[in-house]
């Protein structure tokens, strides 16, 4: 099933319109082509996505044609740098030259990997024209959305919201992800929780559940239920609220993202 995590293209029109405590993006200095040094300060006022890949990876190469059509229509609204693993500094031109990709690709390090805690490729981060990470998201999965993505918009990232989830309490957010299921589906009360791949957050059933109890055992729901949401991309606007210091959303609308 082609429907994975990611974020609208919108997010970052929308980014510059909020402001919270944040978590500050690592800085860095990679090489590039040439003499060319990618700073993360060169990218300061305008939203940069973080694309971590590999010329020989699988999953990258499959998720490369949504980053070069997102680089061709970014019209000056946002960067996107290629940092990419296993090329030397020698064939980094030829590669780019061989795969027909026009962004600009600087060579990954230990320390950026390690600083964005990057588990593999591909992997992207979206970082905010101040300079704080907003939103990650792993996978070929996330590219695809990057794309479909486009149809929804959403202000807070996962990332931030279980980052920091004091500063939203009691607000109400706009945010998207895959929606799972933690418990099995007869529990009394089963877990649904957005998730980007690596951050999940508690949101509260905002339908019935499947599954009714009647005089005779269980009967099926007629009308829209949480199962028809599973396992889909879905953009969510609600009220985060906390319990023990974790975040919950109350949803009060939801969207797939066909």
């Amino acid at each position: 099933m082609r429907r994975y995590i990611a974020v609208s293209l919108s997010l970052f029109l929308l980014l510059t319109q909020f402001s919270f405590a944040s978590v500050v993006a690592p800085d860095f200095s990679l090489q590039g082509e040439g003499d060319t040094v990618h700073r993360l300060g060169d990218f300061k006022g305008k939203p940069l996505i973080l694309f971590f890949f590999s010329f020989s990876c699988g999953h990258c190469e499959r998720a490369m044609p949504v980053v070069k059509e997102l680089y061709k229509k970014s019209d000056g609204k946002y960067n996107i740098l290629g940092v990419v693993y296993g090329t030397p500094k020698e064939d980094l031109r030829y590669k780019k030259i061989e795969t027909g990709t026009e962004l600009p690709v600087a060579l990954g390090t230990k320390k950026i990997r390690e600083d964005y805690k990057v588990s593999g490729t591909p992997y992207f981060w979206i970082i905010g024209p101040d300079g704080t990470l907003k939103e990650r998201f792993v996978g070929e999965k996330g590219a695809e959305l990057l794309k479909e993505g486009t149809q929804g918009e959403f202000r807070v990232g996962l990332f931030e919201l279980s980052s920091d989830p004091k500063s939203y309490e009691g607000k109400v957010i706009e945010t998207g992800g895959l929606l799972i299921q933690t418990t099995p589906s007869y529990f009394p009360k089963p877990v649904f929780m957005l998730t980007n791949g690596v951050d999940k957050i508690r949101i509260l059933s905002w339908l019935p559940l499947e599954v009714a109890p009647s005089p005779k055992g269980f009967k099926k729901r007629r009308g829209k239920v949480m199962s028809d949401f599973l396992d889909k991309y879905v953009t969510i606007s609600g009220k985060v609220v906390l319990q023990d210091g974790k975040p919950f959303i109350e949803v009060k609308n939801a969207k797939l993202l066909e």
